[in-house]
This record gives C-alpha cells, structure tokens and sequence, in this order.
C-alpha cells in the first residue's frame, strides 16, 4: 500500500518549519552587531508566518490569514 501524501496545506507548514530551522541556523551567524536586532526580527518574522499558517489550516475563513501572510 502506497503512503499517503500531505495535503498542500501541510506541505506547505512543513516547508515553512524547515525553513525556519535553517533560518535560525544562519542567523546565528550574523556579525554580533547584527544578530541579535535583525536575526531576532527574522525569526520572530518567520514564526508569526508559520502560526498563521497554522491557524489558516484549522479555519474555514482562510483568505483573509493567507492574505495577511503573503
């Protein structure tokens, strides 16, 4: 029996999680003096998308949250 394939809403969560990981991974890198305001703001950035999208799966009115994230 073939596994079953994630739905492209979860596809999408996923991606954004990795993302995120890898994000957080980078940012850690930043010259001191930009790491802690920018890298702070990307990933605080980058949650907030992640939770929207999150609350977009579970909602029936989605559009205005899809919105708001794009």
């Amino acid at each position: 029996m073939p596994a079953p394939q994630a739905t492209p809403e979860l596809t999408v969560i996923a991606k954004t999680y990795d993302f995120i990981l890898w994000s957080c991974h980078h940012t850690g890198k930043f010259p001191r003096n930009h790491r802690f305001v920018l890298g702070e703001r990307i990933e605080r950035s980058l949650y907030d998308l992640l939770e929207t999208l999150i609350r977009a799966k579970y909602t029936k009115e989605r559009r205005e949250l899809l919105e708001y994230a794009g």
